[in-house]
């Protein structure tokens, strides 16, 4: 359920429509009933940077599912991409 997009809409009209070209890293869930990785598909046109993730036999929560996959996704992704940017 999308509670804010009611608020937001009127005042950040433009949030959402312009492409994103930053690093951007997306860790779907196979099992996901509500974010199913299908919902996915359009992302690379909304990202020109996106690497995406499927964690298989995983649900919504798949940070405390498969908590070492997931942080080894993310540790990874953040280390090719920020690692030596400071």
């Amino acid at each position: 359920r999308h509670q804010n997009i009611a608020e937001n809409n009127p005042n950040q009209p433009r949030a959402g429509v312009k492409p994103l070209d930053v690093p951007c890293l997306m860790l779907t869930a196979e099992w996901d009933p509500g974010l199913r990785p299908a919902f996915a598909a359009d992302m690379p046109e909304r990202c020109s940077q996106l690497e995406i993730n499927l964690i298989e036999k995983s649900g919504h929560w798949m940070q405390q599912e498969h908590a070492e996959l997931f942080n080894r996704y993310l540790i990874d992704w953040l280390g090719r991409f920020f690692l030596d940017a400071g």
